[in-house]
């Protein structure tokens, strides 16, 4: 096939060209093909903009139009081989498929969002309402999933997913995670209460399915939200499994094996963009000669109500020594100028506005617009875990730059007095002595080392990769 290189045709603009073809088809072609990478005019080119064009709103018959008018003047401007007209009489053929867009209904909807997720607090003690939040964030999952989830299971590196978790109300020995009465009911009554009681509180929040409910009704409000963060369709087709009929669209697009870091990447942005409430943890830095208490001293002061909404952790360790005699212990900080902090995204900025000439918070990249850093739950319980247990013979410091080696398997440890269970985010570094250096991420520019911990071969166990996600 020959290649149609898009900076080739678009030296062809003339004059004589029509003008809906230069002033409007055209440029949308051309911002579609710049969006998503496409440097070429094929098959896959063609079905990206239209499909681009629908999650604009146009009408069907505006799309059809359109990629009529790119074909007329494609086959004027050059003989066209059979394969790329063999695309588009596919495409235009494929656009007769699919009817009125329901975009007014699905942007009412989604306007109803932060009445949906405001209800994880009273999830604790309504199933279904977890259920739902659970299926709202986690796009991938389906209802037998989430019946299916056990507490055994509960590890995501998603701050509005661990929310659920936490919030769900369970028995301590509970197997499921989702007390939906496992075992003394049949799966198909599960789901099918389940989808009655979801729909009620999707009502009450003043959301509109038309006549029925399913999960492919959560996955709207996902797919309208994935698009209003800018999330390409071509990585929304590939991360949604079952797409619902006001998207089908979609199904020009064929669907793709995504980076494990980048689908992970795509949940947490599209569940932020959801619920930016959901509680993370954070870590700042204190100035010279200031300390936790300084900090809290200052909120206790000008701003009661927001201390109230944090949470601080600052590891320490008890050294006892002889005073005159006397057996004096004391509280020594492991990190003295690093206070972590758990808090909503959306009053990080105005608790620095108040504190900001007590510390400064850690951002992700050197960038003063950069978002700040966060430290995922499942790096933050197995840190603490860590800093539990940790013995003297222990170096910790703090790091300015990412270590310069850095393998980052995937392992388990099945035998070590405090390490031992550890996998999936704990990066390793073999030192020239055998011995392992094991390290925190805060940022892209610092991490939390610890060195010194000797760990044997026959205790370290090989996993399928874990994606490390970005604090």
């Amino acid at each position: 096939m020959a290649i149609l290189n898009i900076e080739d045709v678009e030296s062809e603009l003339c004059g004589c060209v029509p003008d809906m073809i230069v002033n409007r088809v055209w440029p949308s072609f051309r911002s579609s093909a710049r969006r998503n990478g496409f440097e070429s005019i094929s098959g896959t080119a063609l079905k990206t903009w239209a499909v681009d064009m629908m999650l604009r709103g146009f009408k069907i018959s505006t799309c059809r139009r359109y990629v009529a008018g790119l074909h007329s003047f494609l086959k004027k401007l050059l003989d066209l081989d059979k394969q790329l007209e063999d695309e588009f009489r596919l495409l235009k053929n494929s656009l007769n498929e699919f009817g009125r867009n329901e975009f007014v209904r699905l942007d009412y909807n989604q306007g109803k969002i932060s009445r949906l997720t405001r209800l994880v607090d009273k999830s604790s003690d309504c199933p279904a309402i977890s259920v739902m939040l659970y299926l709202l964030y986690n796009v991938e999952a389906g209802l037998i999933d989430a019946v299916n989830l056990k507490c055994a299971e509960c590890h995501t590196d998603c701050p509005q997913i661990d929310e659920v978790f936490e919030m769900t109300k369970r028995s301590p020995n509970a197997k499921y995670l989702f007390p939906l009465k496992q075992g003394k009911k049949r799966i198909t009554q599960i789901i099918r209460e389940l989808i009655s009681e979801m729909h009620a509180v999707a009502s009450d929040c003043g959301m509109n399915f038309k006549k029925s409910f399913s999960r492919e009704s959560l996955t709207e409000i996902w797919i309208s939200a994935a698009i209003d963060r800018g999330i390409l369709a071509s990585e929304i087709r590939s991360i949604v499994n079952v797409l619902p009929e006001p998207y089908s669209f979609l199904t020009l697009l064929d669907r793709q094996k995504l980076n494990a870091d980048r689908e992970t990447q795509i949940i947490n942005l599209v569940a932020e963009s959801l619920n930016s409430r959901a509680k993370q943890w954070f870590v700042m830095k204190l100035r010279l000669g200031k300390s936790p208490e300084d900090i809290k001293k200052c909120l206790e002061r000008d701003d009661s109500r927001l201390l109230k909404e944090l949470s601080f952790y600052y590891p320490v360790k008890t050294v006892a020594r002889k005073v005159n005699k006397k057996i004096v212990t004391e509280n020594i900080p492991y990190l003295p100028d690093l206070l972590f902090f758990r808090s909503s995204a959306d009053i990080v900025g105005s608790l620095f506005s108040k504190i900001g000439e007590l510390a400064w918070c850690f951002r992700r990249t050197n960038s003063p617009d950069s978002p700040y850093a966060t430290i995922s739950r499942r790096e933050m319980t197995a840190f603490q875990r860590c800093i539990g247990n940790f013995t003297p013979d222990i170096k910790m410091e703090l790091l300015t730059a990412a270590p310069s080696v850095s393998i980052g398997d995937s392992v388990r440890i099945t035998g070590h007095e405090y390490l031992e269970g550890r996998e999936g985010v704990i990066r390793k570094i073999r030192n020239a002595d055998g011995k392992m250096t094991y390290t925190l991420k805060l940022s892209d520019f610092a991490v939390i080392r610890w060195s010194d911990v000797e760990v044997g071969e026959e205790y370290i166990e090989p996993l399928t990769t874990i994606s490390e996600v970005n604090a």
